[in-house]
């Protein structure tokens, strides 16, 4: 009743005042005109080169690397820890933070994290008193991405004291931050935490395990019993690879004398980093050892060189033997069947005579690779264009062109 009689009022006096204004202006003669200021001209925005672009799309990737990147930090600085708290109890009951569509989706383990930082103890004296197991499943691979570096002991108990919460590798990155704090300590506290993890039945799996002080002694983990048992399990890689990017030299010759030649693939085919440098690094070891170590080891990684031949071309440019570089070359010509033409083609021009680059295609065989996988034989119509004109500008015969081409055709 109120808010009518209000909304009456505020009619009526609207009404009032447009009909006083509408006589006066019938009686009143016209105001001078107001003149119109100029019209504020906008400050011209930079415009963006696609340097511009690059750099601040770097700017951000390196941001959101850095160890619990936070992308709401800025604008949660001037939040108060009550605020803080406020927005996390009124997300538990909103559906836009718990759906994995919600429009909130994250926002609330971005809001723990912030806390987390400000108070690790009263975070996660909030979180134990959760009531929805979900819930807490849900927030916790943020509770382990933001888990501070400094109190990573305390995470891994906590870790060990909510297993139920942190099923298969949820809790990688406690457990990372864990090792790079036992590795500070040397090789023996880093065998105790892999004891501890394989006594738990923790999976620990990470491509990046962490970094590792200078100079550590992997030598010394690697003729550990815990370390033997990750091998055995097939789970040593990522201290394998960490190993690498601090002394690949040694690393590579540990694989080889305790593994075999075999064992090289673990670092033939890195993720990250100088890839290309990497490969061409790992040719000229290759080339020192002898032909059956040799052969190997290019028949270990034949599938996937086959199939992905560009490391293969950079592993070629670390051999200098003219020998060991054509085992390589005959390899890189297996890429052909499987449509890799174009990726492999630069290891098939550093031969320095067409007639001898023509001559390796007119005798390919297709490897016993393609008759176990035979999807793998993809020479298509661009391959054969793309063939065709380099066997042309070779001054190969039209007749060997054809007998080359009907050859790589699956």
């Amino acid at each position: 009743m109120w808010f009518k009689s209000t909304a009456v009022l505020v009619v009526a006096t609207l009404l009032g005042g447009l009909i006083g204004w509408s006589f006066s202006a019938r009686n009143s003669p016209a105001p001078p005109p107001i003149p119109r200021p100029a019209p504020v001209q906008p400050t011209p925005r930079p415009t963006w080169t696609t340097g511009d672009f690059l750099a601040s799309a770097r700017k951000q990737s390196l941001q959101a690397k850095q160890p619990g990147f936070n992308p709401l930090a800025e604008k949660l600085a001037d939040w108060t820890d009550e605020e803080i708290i406020a927005a996390l109890n009124a997300s538990l009951h909103d559906p836009d933070f718990a759906l994995p569509s919600g429009a909130a989706s994250g926002l609330d383990g971005l809001l723990l994290g912030e806390w987390m930082q400000r108070d690790l103890d009263a975070a996660i004296a909030w979180f134990d008193r959760l009531e929805s197991v979900s819930t807490k499943s849900r927030l916790a691979s943020a509770l382990s991405y933001r888990w501070p570096a400094d109190k990573s002991e305390q995470g891994l108990a906590f870790v060990l004291a909510n297993r139920v919460l942190f099923p298969e590798t949820t809790a990688w990155s406690i457990l990372t931050k864990v090792l790079e704090g036992r590795a500070k300590q040397g090789p023996a506290a880093v065998e105790n935490f892999l004891r501890t993890l394989r006594e738990e039945k923790i999976e620990f799996s990470s491509e990046a395990p962490g970094h590792f002080p200078d100079h550590f002694d992997f030598a010394t983990l690697a003729n550990g019993d815990e370390f033997q048992q990750l091998w055995e399990s097939g789970d040593a890689k990522p201290l394998i690879l960490a190993w690498h990017s601090q002394n690949r030299d040694q690393a590579f010759d540990w694989l080889v004398e305790n593994h075999g030649v075999k064992s090289l693939a673990a670092i033939a085919s890195l993720a990250d980093g100088d890839v290309l440098g990497n490969a061409k690094w790992l040719g000229g070891k290759v080339e020192a050892l002898d032909a059956k170590q040799r052969g190997e080891f290019l028949e270990e990684m034949r599938e996937t060189w086959t199939v992905h031949p560009t490391n293969l071309v950079a592993f070629a440019e670390g051999i200098a033997d003219p020998g060991v570089l054509a085992e390589a070359r005959l390899l890189g010509v297996q890429s052909v069947f499987a449509g890799q033409t174009h990726q492999m083609m630069p290891l098939l021009e550093s031969i320095e005579d067409p007639a001898e680059r023509i001559a390796i295609l007119e005798n390919a065989r297709p490897s016993a690779l393609f008759s176990r996988y035979p999807d793998y034989r993809r020479f298509d119509v661009s391959n054969e264009s793309f063939l065709r004109r380099k066997l042309a500008e070779w001054h190969a015969s039209d007749a060997r062109i054809e007998s080359i081409i009907s050859r790589f055709k699956p």
